[in-house]
């Protein structure tokens, strides 16, 4: 089961924990609703053009086939509802052939509907109304699901391109909305069964908007939305990544280096939205081995490092946490030096306490793997291959201090030091190919640089370096190449 990412706050005053308490299904994974995207003056203007937008009185008449009555004593209702949500002014919908007349002719009015601001009216009404109460999504499902779904991608497709403010606001809320008559969340009913074409072309919106390079930054946090309510489902993360690969284009737009990121450095919403994705993404094994293959630890570590807002770093801890122990995200974790990161991290004051158990387990999870690439079994693995690269038992201090006997053990001649002379032969060899004039690989100098500095590390560990005249290391190589 999918645990849910801590709130960012716990203030019972807040405006956040207001959504986070409100949401329902979203108060067990999240912030994942449009209202809550964007920095304070976004998310201030947002609400606001959403609070006119309530006010606007459709003309139900133009519409066929729309119960005008009906719909006008439902719109009063909606203009009382409060301004941070709630489900009493839905009321009307607890009688079932109220619910059903309403919901046919908001569906009915989108169909035919060729007003903009009509159009965003109800489809805000439609998000506001599952919103504050997720089991109205149940209303727009059933045997109609697919044909609401086509009137929706219709409207979604046709306003995709436009930047007017009521057209983005259209957008966003349709985008979010999709997702939930998709998937409405665990106890609220059942995700569409994979494959769907809907789905699929959905999916394809989303990913088409995560690839392109000249997406606005806006247009890819509504299709980031979309993605945090679909992807919480197995099938529908199996299903779509299989098809779209979205944890590339999610790790791609992580990069500093992705044209969003340069023009949008500190967003954090942003940091945190593809986060939550890779997360979500990061349940599936499959999809976790997969993320083996990109950057996505070496950049959520240089986040880790940049940004000091909790939201992030918490979804960048329970990212890591469902990576550990897969593929070879440990070595890599602690290559990228994560062990010193979470000894910064687990010293500060965290508002939820699971983001501690996070750290923990990934510490813990990171500090026994440090012992098993540290052993002597690995590194005699690692040598005999001919190859040898700066893995983490290279860089430990403690390795070479804590097993210099195994290398030269006191009381025994030094014929006997099979792992020295092994180090020293392969030394040999790699210079003899130098002074031949033979080319060398990038690995065969990388792997010269790392025979050097283990055998100073032995060296200078090493007691019986310093009880003799002569330079333990320097007699070794000194000598003839020893058959083995």
């Amino acid at each position: 089961m999918i645990r849910r990412p801590p709130r960012s706050t716990l203030s019972s005053s807040s405006a956040a924990s207001d959504v986070y308490k409100r949401q329902g299904i979203n108060a067990e994974y999240g912030d994942d609703h449009p209202s809550t995207m964007g920095d304070h003056v976004e998310h201030t203007a947002t609400m606001n053009q959403e609070a006119r937008l309530r006010k606007h009185s459709p003309r139900w008449a133009d519409y066929p086939g729309v119960p005008v009555d009906l719909l006008d004593r439902f719109a009063v209702d909606y203009k009382g509802r409060a301004a941070d949500g709630d489900a009493k002014w839905s009321a009307m919908l607890d009688d079932d052939s109220n619910a059903e007349a309403i919901a046919n002719g908001l569906m009915s009015a989108l169909a035919n509907c060729g007003n903009s601001t009509d159009m965003a009216y109800v489809v805000l009404m439609m998000d506001d109304l599952i919103q504050d109460l997720r089991s109205r999504a149940s209303l727009f499902r059933g045997d109609k699901l697919d044909e609401n779904i086509d009137i929706l991608l219709r409207l979604l497709e046709n306003h995709a391109e436009s930047n007017a403010v009521e057209a983005d606001l259209l957008n966003q809320r349709l985008m979010h909305l999709i997702a939930v008559l998709f998937y409405p969340g665990l106890g609220y009913g059942e995700a569409v069964e994979c494959p769907h074409p809907g789905l699929t072309k959905f999916c394809k919106i989303c990913r088409d908007r995560l690839a392109y390079p000249d997406t606005s930054l806006r247009q890819i946090l509504h299709a980031l939305s979309a993605l945090q309510v679909l992807l919480r489902h197995q099938g529908i993360r199996q299903d779509a990544n299989e098809q779209f690969a979205f944890h590339r284009h999610c790790a791609q737009l992580l990069n500093p280096t992705s044209k969003l990121l340069k023009e949008h450095q500190n967003n954090n919403q942003l940091l945190y939205q593809l986060s939550f994705c890779l997360w979500l993404l990061s349940y599936d094994p499959a999809i976790a081995e997969a993320i083996a293959a990109t950057d996505v630890v070496h950049n959520m570590l240089r986040v880790m490092r940049d940004v000091t807002k909790e939201k992030v770093l918490r979804m960048c801890i329970a990212c890591f946490r469902n990576l550990v122990d897969k593929a070879d995200h440990n070595e890599t974790m602690i290559e990228q030096g994560a062990l010193k990161q979470l000894v910064v991290l687990r010293n500060k004051t965290w508002s939820d306490e699971e983001v501690v158990e996070d750290l923990a387990v990934v510490a813990d999870a990171l500090a026994k793997s440090v012992k098993i690439l540290s052993s002597v079994d690995k590194y005699r693995a690692e040598v005999k291959t001919g190859q040898l690269d700066w893995t983490p038992v290279h860089k430990s201090e403690s390795f070479f201090r804590e097993n210099a006997e195994k290398f030269a053990p006191l009381g025994k001649p030094m014929i006997e030091f099979d792992d020295l002379i092994l180090l020293c032969n392969l030394l040999r060899t790699k210079v003899a190919m130098q002074q031949q004039e033979l080319p060398l690989s990038k690995e065969d100098k990388r792997t010269i640089s790392v025979i050097c500095h283990d055998l100073g590390a032995v060296s200078y560990t090493h007691l019986r370096a310093h009880e003799t005249p002569e330079h333990l290391v320097c007699r070794l190589l000194l000598e003839k190449k020893k058959k083995k």
